[in-house]
């Protein structure tokens, strides 16, 4: 799926279609996941119909749903190669610089 091309609308409408559509491929209702991931009905709703959610709705949804292991797939973890950690071990900063302001900043 190609979701450059997809408005925020149009990713929200197909992540809450594939919550919906696992869902009831586990046979579950929306009262019961509403119950199973401690969030409102109303929660449920906003992610099946594509509609604003917070990720931790999201989350809990997902988790009672058996489903967090595909977030490894939806977003891996950058992995650096030991040759690159070596390199950039003297150019790593330690801390943040003292910002000095003088009159007229």
């Amino acid at each position: 799926m190609d979701y450059y091309s997809m408005n925020d609308e149009g990713i929200l409408n197909e992540l809450g279609s594939r919550i919906r559509d696992k869902r009831l491929s586990s046979n579950i209702s929306q009262d019961t996941l509403a119950s199973r991931a401690g969030v409102s009905l109303k929660v449920i709703q906003n992610i099946e119909y594509g509609k604003t959610a917070t990720i931790t709705g999201f989350l809990r949804v997902m988790r009672a749903l058996n489903a967090l292991e595909h977030l490894d797939g939806f977003l891996p973890k950058v992995r650096s190669r030991p040759s690159e950690l070596i390199k950039l071990e003297g150019k790593r900063r330690k801390r943040a610089s003292r910002v000095i302001l003088t009159e007229g900043n």
